[in-house]
């Protein structure tokens, strides 16, 4: 980026836009210290994860997302409206909605993030991957897995690891699964 950028009064779609890899911004994106203001993203409905980028696959070790701002901004995610509705896979946040083997530093989100389930103030679902220097401020509410930095993190045979990232905020939920920092934190090294 090379200046800051105001969506205000647009409906976003997310980078990346689906829920499958074959889907996914697998790209380098240097914010340059930039801040994105009014982001709105309204995914309900559409099966799909949301955020500012919605899945994101990283192909190599390299950072990925660097080095930007994102403020005033709200994402809605979910299969469906009805509450009574079988619960979506889906993950929802104010950066990402769905990252594996993702590498992000020096970013942030201030963002209001309502989703189903697997819904997070910086990123919805975490696969492997890493996070240096990131803050979540703002507000999320969801069902199951549902966190102020991260809904849901997890990894198999690689790693997860957190470094100086930091929530504040309001998070609140409806079901099982529910922190401060994290929702539903399966393995990985939080520092």
């Amino acid at each position: 980026m090379t200046a800051p950028i105001d969506l205000s009064g647009k409906r976003w779609i997310p980078i990346g836009y689906g829920n499958a890899s074959s889907k996914a911004f697998s790209g380098y994106f240097d914010g340059n210290n930039q801040v994105i203001t009014g982001l709105y993203v309204d995914e309900r409905g559409n099966n799909v994860c949301a955020g500012l980028f919605g899945v994101v696959v990283a192909v190599s070790d390299e950072t990925v997302l660097k080095n930007f701002c994102i403020e005033n901004a709200t994402i809605y995610a979910g299969n469906s409206t009805d509450a009574s509705a079988s619960p979506d896979i889906y993950g929802a946040g104010g950066l990402i909605g769905d990252a594996s083997r993702a590498h992000v530093s020096d970013c942030s989100a201030d963002v209001t993030v309502t989703g189903r389930c697997i819904s997070g103030g910086f990123i919805g679902n975490v696969f492997q991957g890493s996070y240096k220097n990131c803050t979540a401020k703002g507000s999320v509410s969801g069902g199951w897995s549902t966190g102020g930095f991260a809904g849901c993190v997890f990894e198999s045979d690689a790693s997860v690891e957190i470094e100086h990232c930091a929530s504040y905020g309001n998070v609140e939920a409806n079901d099982w699964n529910t922190g401060g920092f994290v929702g539903y934190l399966e393995k990985g090294k939080i520092r």
